[in-house]
């Protein structure tokens, strides 16, 4: 079992979810919008799942220009479905419905599905702890 831990900047200081968004069912791109207004230094958080076991998810990308990390461990749950997993420490503030994360894959899948996340509280270098 793997487990994802965020570090927080200040001990005192503990990781809190602001918000999350979700959309998929669609084939090769997904294009999901952060609704709320977004926070500098704030953390985004991606999970996607692809139902192709052959696929590869493309870096994402973000309309405010935030770089996205992957989680080592991709999760197979099927022969022919994985869950990837995807982090932007130290993010760019945002006006609310202004940042739009798209995820692109490699090749035909039948479907795309895109959970995002934003967590404040979280240290804007390293953030994740365990992986």
């Amino acid at each position: 079992m793997t487990i994802l831990a965020a570090c927080a900047q200040d001990p005192n200081i503990h990781p809190k979810w602001l918000q999350g968004n979700s959309n998929g069912g669609a084939a090769g791109t997904v294009n999901i919008t952060y609704d709320y207004a977004q926070g500098a230094g704030n953390l985004n958080f991606l999970f996607v799942t692809v139902e192709n076991g052959t696929a590869t998810v493309n870096t994402p990308t973000d309309t405010s220009g935030n770089s996205y990390n992957v989680v080592d461990t991709i999760a197979t749950y099927d022969a022919n479905a994985r869950i990837q997993c995807w982090y932007a420490p130290n993010i760019a503030a945002a006006n609310a419905g202004a940042n739009t994360v798209t995820v692109a894959v490699n090749t035909g899948t039948p479907r795309v599905d895109v959970i995002i996340a934003e967590f404040s509280g979280v240290a804007t270098s390293s953030p994740l702890d365990q992986f």
